[in-house]
Formats: structure tokens, C-alpha cells, sequence
């Protein structure tokens, strides 16, 4: 029997399919146009839901950590989709608190941002808890505990036989899911779900551009290494000028394969609100460690 692949490995192939799919999107335009408003009102179509479904959430799971207690959560979501996510708590403090949506890369799962040195997860995760924060993260499609719907395979495999729809289908249905995850979290007594942040490392940057321009209840923002800039169908351009308001940070790698210094300041100037910022670090789309500091610094400028 073959042995399932390791991490590294995995991230290793990963990547290289990226840089396949980010080469062959570079080719198409460098600066890609922003969507005009009807266009951006026909994504958003993609992207809405009918929020008198029931939920039907439940709590699933419970695990205690020093300063977490962390909750396993079951809803409804897209596509009638049951969703799994985690839910930790602060074990200090007082309720309500904050809550900080983290959304992963692709390939990565929930479970990452407790355990994966890639992103460093355990430290972004004990840092905000630490802050006085709550952290919420989801499965994408086809990750994680929802891989069966990708057929157990790695996720990048879609690329290889050119299942676009299936890849728009895990953008916008995972972006759908943190939106019912946000009714999810309105119900509970311990989050205060008026300051709400979010941080989305590679795609989950990509579905965080989308999911702060669709939902006013996000009110701060950071997308990290969020690739591919130079894609028409896909770059965070198309979308860039549609967060209005919310306070915006990039957290980006210099050395990063899948866009340019300049790609990333062009995203920047598009984003209409005052409050935003541009960070090179001297990486590729493995940010240092120090992003965790920069990261959770915007986050807790803008809900505290």
C-alpha cells in the first residue's frame, strides 16, 4: 500500500502547481481590470444564499488546551453542505469577545492554524487568543473533513485536469460557508458579533477579498500572499475596489513566485478605503514568522 504523503512534500507539489496555474495567469494580463459594478453584482450572485435555511448547528467536540478551550462545530451551509469548523474560546477574559475568522491555504485545512509550521499556525492562533480573542476557522471545500468531496485527493489536483468549475465551486461555496458561520456565531452569547476580524492566508486571502466586499459584519481585514495578481478570472484586483471601508492590510512575500511587487501596489491603490497598508517580507509564500505580530497588530488596532 502505497504511504500517504507528508506535509512537506505535499506543500512541495502544491506549490508547483500554483506556479504552473500563476505563470500560465501572468501570461493573460498584468494589471487586471476591476470589476465594474454589474459585474461585480453578477459575482456576488455566485456568493449569495438564503439565510432563513436553518443552521441546525451543533456542538460536536470539545478539546482543552492551557489557554483555549476549542469546540467543534457542525452547520449547515452551503449547498445543504454540512460544515465543520472550530470555535476556541479564551480561557481568560470575560465574554463577549471579539472573534477572528482564520481562513486557510489550499491544501491546508482547519486543523492548520493549530498545527502547521507552513503558516505558523499554533503561533497566529495562540497569539490572538492571548489577545483576548476568539478564532473561528472553517474546512474549505473539498479540504479537510470535506475531502471526500474531492475523492480523497489533494485539492491542487484539479488544476492538472482543468476542473475550473469545481475550483470556482470551492471560491464561492467556501466564501458562502464563512457567511453562514458569521450567522452562526450572531446566535452565541460569548462572541460579540460586532467586531468581527478575519485573516486569509493564499486563498483563504483570495476568498477574503470577496467575503469583506460582500459582508459588512467582517470590519478588519488581512490577506496574506494572496495569489494569483495577475489572473483576470481570479486576481484580488477584480474585487479590490468593492471593500469599501473595511481597514485592509496585505501581508505579502518579496520573493513570492506568484505575483510582482508591482501587481501587489496596484491591489493596493484599487482599495477605496483611507485605512490600508502594503508589508514586504524578505520571503517567498512562506511568510516569517513575524507576520503573526504584524497580523494580529491590524487586527487588534481595528476591534479594540
Amino acid at each position: 500500500m502505497a504511504r500517504a504523503m507528508h506535509r512537506p512534500a505535499r506543500i512541495c507539489v502544491t506549490l508547483a502547481v500554483l506556479a504552473i496555474a500563476a505563470a500560465a495567469f501572468a501570461q493573460e494580463s498584468e494589471f487586471p481590470e476591476p470589476y465594474t459594478d454589474g459585474e461585480f453584482a453578477l459575482a456576488a450572485d455566485f456568493m449569495s444564499y438564503d439565510a432563513s435555511i436553518p443552521l441546525d448547528a451543533a456542538i460536536v467536540g470539545e478539546t482543552e488546551f492551557d489557554t483555549q478551550t476549542r469546540y467543534k462545530v457542525a452547520f449547515r451551509g452551503s449547498r445543504d453542505e454540512i460544515i465543520p469548523g472550530f470555535l476556541s474560546i479564551p480561557k481568560e477574559g470575560d465574554a463577549p469577545f471579539p472573534c477572528v475568522l482564520l481562513m486557510h491555504g489550499l491544501g491546508d485545512r482547519k486543523q492548520g492554524w493549530w498545527d502547521s509550521a507552513f503558516t505558523s499556525g499554533p503561533e497566529m492562533t495562540g497569539k490572538l487568543i492571548a489577545l483576548g480573542y476568539a478564532v473561528f476557522a472553517l474546512d474549505a471545500k473539498y479540504h479537510g473533513e470535506r475531502s471526500a468531496l474531492n475523492r480523497y485527493e489533494e485539492p491542487w489536483a484539479m488544476f492538472g485536469r482543468n476542473e475550473f468549475s469545481r475550483l470556482r465551486a470551492l471560491m464561492t461555496e467556501s466564501t458562502v460557508d464563512y457567511r453562514r458561520g458569521l450567522d452562526w456565531l450572531e446566535t452565541r452569547d460569548d462572541i460579540d458579533a460586532d467586531r468581527i476580524g478575519a485573516i486569509g492566508y493564499s486563498m483563504g486571502g483570495m476568498m477574503l477579498y470577496y467575503l469583506a466586499a460582500l459582508d459588512s459584519r467582517v470590519d478588519v481585514a488581512v490577506a496574506c500572499v494572496a495569489p494569483p495578481m495577475g489572473s483576470p478570472s481570479s486576481s484580488p484586483a477584480r474585487v479590490a475596489p468593492h471593500v469599501g471601508d473595511t481597514p485592509f492590510a496585505m501581508l505579502m512575500g518579496a520573493e513570492d513566485q506568484f505575483y510582482t511587487e508591482a501587481q501587489a501596489q496596484h491591489v493596493l491603490g484599487l482599495i477605496p478605503g483611507p485605512d490600508k497598508m502594503l508589508k514586504f517580507y524578505e520571503s517567498g509564500y512562506s511568510l516569517p514568522v513575524e507576520y503573526v505580530d504584524d497580523a494580529t497588530a491590524w487586527i487588534d488596532t481595528h476591534l479594540k
